[in-house]
């Protein structure tokens, strides 16, 4: 897994670094709390769209669209 490094504004009102270590784990820095916070949501939305996804897939009954004929008897 690679580390990555994201600074982005969303919307804050200051800056906000959040930074990926090499296990994963995202670390973010804030200077205040409201962008802190701001920043944890983006960040979770963020590693928990690909489980959104599949989610919404299965019970829609279009996951082998995805997944591919393995799936199908879980459509």
């Amino acid at each position: 897994m690679a580390c990555a490094d994201r600074s982005e504004e969303l919307s804050n009102t200051e800056p906000v670094e959040i930074h990926i270590d090499s296990m994963g784990v995202p670390h973010l820095y804030a200077q205040n709390d409201h962008d802190l916070f701001h920043a944890a949501g983006y960040q979770m939305a963020t590693d928990r769209l690909f489980q959104s996804e599949m989610l919404l897939r299965f019970s829609t009954g279009t996951l082998s669209e995805v997944l591919g004929e393995s799936a199908l008897l879980r459509d």
